[in-house]
């Protein structure tokens, strides 16, 4: 799957303030509800918190992958957020959180879903690219550099 069919520069935000797990569940729920299939944020809220209560979506070095399926949805949908301060989000390895990225995942999705969590975490364990990620300021650059890690990890 091509991730410019999920992933758009107007679901990105860099430089957020949140102070807690919730917050930032809050934004990535906001930027998913972003043009996307008659879901609010509520819902989208609700699936993340859900998902999280399964387990933890904190996969270490500052990195989450908050994800959640939905009854009904049509489309995989993306989002990401950087934020200027990390957080506890009860990763791994117990650091603060810093980037995330968020997946919206119509139901009946499983196998796209579990390879696109799986490659997203092969490319956010690449030290050099999270370091990037961590320095870009403008949302377009950032998701120029996910797009060209995506295509160059296939």
């Amino acid at each position: 799957m091509d991730i410019t069919e999920f992933l758009k520069p107007e679901r990105i935000v860099t430089g957020a303030r949140a102070s807690s797990k919730r917050r930032v569940l809050e934004l990535l729920a906001e930027l998913l509800a972003k043009d996307n299939q008659g879901f609010d944020s509520c819902q989208i809220l609700e699936g993340l918190f859900e998902r999280e209560c399964l387990g933890g979506t904190g996969l270490g070095n500052g990195i989450a992958l908050p994800h959640s399926r939905i009854k009904g949805g049509e489309r995989i949908v993306g989002a990401f957020l950087q934020l200027a301060q990390g957080i506890s989000f009860e990763a791994i390895d117990n650091e603060k959180v810093d980037l995330f990225f968020a997946l919206l995942v119509p139901d009946q999705a499983s196998n796209e879903y579990l390879l696109i969590i799986s490659r997203l975490a092969r490319m956010f364990s690449d030290p050099q690219f999270r370091q990037r990620l961590r320095k870009t300021r403008d949302a377009d650059a950032i998701h120029e550099l996910i797009i060209t890690t995506w295509q160059g990890n296939e």
